[in-house]
């Protein structure tokens, strides 16, 4: 059961983000009646799940699932979704050659190697494990995908494509990344799977949900960047946005952990030491519109090769409902924003992603009629050698401080996705509830009190 405030005075809570993390925390805070503001930096709600409207169709921002089992947050996108369609949900790795179905199993990878390439393998996996024996488990994402699958598995599913989203070589990338990636893939389901999607767009939902807590009360501030906290004995007492100050007793913030610890904590060397390794990467989205002709087997696939600069392909006519015979893809391309990659111009990318689309021969030739591109900085925090370290350090630092939670995907630095964060922002909005009911209750004993002395 949800847990409610008793206060003598207004809770107020400062929500940082409106992405769909920001959007749940101030969801929960509202339905147990705690005054809400909510800071939103750019125009639009749903922060990296939100949709694009381009020619006359919603089309995502790169792949975004829906999951979650927990009551609240599947209630409260469910009830703003609008009408859903079943979509079946097909993933693949395209290494140069063929596709591999992900999640990645064993009777997946021996299908794809084929019979010698897979001994091959598997002797490479034997040798690897003989020589860690009693060694410590390795740090690195090269020398732990050697040690547990092999050289060959290492240099065909993991190598080139790491290097390319991560922009560091694969023994700088910290051995979290394949762990996550195979791991926990690998113990997923082989049958039919799908999921279901918003049939006017994920930004439908963001914008409907926001639509709600207006009407509940919560105070929306688009266009409105936090850049100072204000504090007293070690605890949050006010913000500073776009110039104008607010008091809370709380915040909630989604945005990036190092940029809230900088904030938060700015005579803290060693917090600004650990901030500044803290590193993300950002994603060019280049859409092409084009005669619908063959179709993808799949909705997402990965593009391992290192030949090609292209991370990951979308075909959009997989549930694009387009009565014009055309259909969209998307080619994600991972850089540094200000890098090379991220200032070439879109005419330019538009035909290198064309070109790619066409090398890979998975949907016959393309000729694209239309392109757009969308460049989105700071996308994915980067799973750099080492980077637990320095968000432990910022964890521990940031309890010194009452009075702020770090929650969502860019608060985490991790890779949680959109059902996810807004579990992690439920717990979070659910442990300022308690606390400021005890801060209610304290201010009542207090005021009794105060009022028996008279």
């Amino acid at each position: 059961m949800q847990p409610r405030p008793t206060s003598v005075t207004p809770a107020r809570v400062a929500v940082i983000g409106a992405g769909p993390a920001g959007l749940a925390a101030a969801a929960r805070l509202a339905e147990a009646g705690i005054s809400v503001d909510l800071f939103e930096a750019s125009a639009a709600v749903g922060g990296l799940a939100r949709s694009l409207s381009l020619w006359d169709c919603e089309l995502e921002l790169s792949a975004h699932i829906f999951r979650s089992t927990d009551p609240f947050v599947s209630r409260l996108w469910h009830e703003s979704a609008g009408e859903l369609v079943e979509i079946s949900l097909r993933r693949g790795i395209f290494d140069g050659n063929g596709v591999t179905h992900y999640p990645i199993t064993p009777l997946r990878i021996l299908r794809s190697l084929g019979l010698l390439v897979s001994v091959q393998s598997a002797v490479g996996l034997v040798a690897g494990r003989l020589t860690a024996l009693g060694k410590p488990a390795p740090e690195n994402a090269e020398a732990w995908m050697v040690r547990t699958y092999g050289r060959q598995l290492h240099e065909r599913f993991l190598c080139s494509y790491a290097e390319k989203l991560w922009g560091v070589p694969c023994h700088q990338v910290d051995a979290r990344f394949p762990q996550f990636l195979f791991q926990s893939a690998g113990s997923s389901q082989e049958g039919r799977q799908s999921f279901f999607y918003p049939r006017a767009g994920n930004s439908a939902v963001w914008n409907n949900l926001s639509d709600k807590l207006t009407a509940q009360g919560v105070r929306i501030h688009r266009e409105t960047r936090v850049n100072r906290f204000i504090t007293d004995n070690n605890r949050v007492t006010g913000l500073v946005a776009n110039d104008t100050q607010f008091d809370v007793d709380h915040v909630i913030s989604t945005m990036p952990l190092g940029l809230l610890a900088r904030l938060a904590l700015p005579n803290e060397p060693a917090v600004a030491a650990a901030a500044s390794t803290l590193k993300s990467r950002s994603t060019l989205l280049v859409y092409l519109m084009a005669p619908a002709g063959k179709h993808s087997d799949f909705n997402w696939l990965s593009v391992y090769p290192d030949t090609y600069r292209v991370g990951r392909i979308t075909d959009f006519g997989r549930w694009l409902n387009r009565d014009d015979g055309n259909t969209v893809y998307c080619l994600e391309y991972w850089c540094d924003a200000g890098d090379e990659l991220w200032q070439t111009d879109d005419r330019a990318l538009a035909e290198l992603a064309c070109n790619e689309l066409n090398r890979t021969q998975l949907v016959g030739q393309v000729t694209a009629l239309k392109s757009h591109v969308e460049r989105v900085p700071g996308s994915h925090p980067v799973f750099s050698l080492g980077f637990q370290s320095s968000i432990d350090c910022i964890q521990q630092h940031l309890t010194t401080l009452s009075g702020i939670s770090s929650v969502g995907r860019s608060g985490a630095h991790g890779v949680l996705g959109m059902g996810e964060s807004m579990e992690s922002a439920r717990d979070a909005a659910d442990q300022v509830i308690g606390r400021i009911g005890q801060l209610g209750a304290n201010r009542a004993t207090g005021l009794t009190n105060r009022v028996a002395a008279d």
